[in-house]
């Protein structure tokens, strides 16, 4: 008399499944619900837990499948395979056990057991673990117009690829330079900052303009001096003569 039918009048298999494989036999269920307190050392006296959360459930199934109850050779190696196919897809299944059901569930673990007395049976050790399944959801925000503050609110717009486009300042610098560009010009160019011929000419956040020949250059920043000088007197309301002592 094969094993599995001497223990079979016990442990009788009743409603139990793993995914749809029905075991001939169930010999041990293992059933672990687990809660994680976090502990959190501080400067003076114990671990302080300030936080708990349940770990996923897990169930271990010892079960046992034999040639003899199938009738026929190369049964218990079609449940193997079957398992093995189950747990390779990776796809959640459900477990009827004898005390709960279990839903969303993968098996982490197999262990099989053969040896002189199983030779023809296939002796499993099953653990399972249920998988905490996320759901999302799409949904369409508002118009802009329907915003309070859509500069904050309202989701963006593709609009395309845009260039760059640099920001007039509307400086005296630029209107100096734009009429001594009038007298000529060369083909160098030189930052308007305090390490010049450092940053290259494609750095968009360095101010560059053209340069000129050198007596245009010393005329430009004479014009930017006095831009500021006279701006500095009309702020003061001092004489103008006094500006240039």
């Amino acid at each position: 008399m094969d094993i599995l039918d001497a223990i079979s009048s016990i442990f009788v298999q009743q409603g139990r499944s793993i995914g749809t494989i029905m075991p001939d036999v169930v010999l041990e269920e293992i059933h672990r619900d687990d809660l994680i307190i976090t502990d959190h050392p501080v400067e003076k006296g114990a671990a302080i837990s300030d936080h708990a959360f349940k770990r996923p459930e897990e169930v271990e199934m010892g079960c046992g499948w034999s040639n003899s109850r199938a009738g026929y050779e190369g049964y218990a190696q079609k449940v193997y395979q079957e398992l093995l196919s189950l747990q390779q897809s990776r796809k959640p299944f459900s477990i009827s056990a004898g005390k709960r059901t279990y839903d969303d569930m993968l098996i982490s673990s197999l262990a099989i057991t053969t040896d002189a007395s199983s030779e023809y049976a296939l002796m499993v050790v099953a653990r399972c673990r249920r998988m905490i399944i996320a759901e999302t959801q799409t949904t369409k925000l508002a118009s802009q117009n329907d915003h309070a503050q859509p500069q904050k609110t309202a989701p963006t717009v593709d609009t395309g690829a845009k260039q760059p486009q640099a920001k007039p300042s509307g400086s005296i610098i630029n209107g100096t330079a734009g009429f001594l560009g009038l007298f000529g010009k060369s083909g160098c160019w030189f930052p308007l900052r305090s390490d010049p011929g450092f940053a290259p000419r494609s750095d968009p956040h360095v101010l560059w303009c053209r340069s000129y020949r050198v007596g245009q250059v010393f005329a430009l920043r004479v014009c930017v001096f006095a831009a500021v000088a006279l701006a500095l007197k009309r702020k003061l309301s001092l004489p103008v003569s006094t500006m240039w002592q």
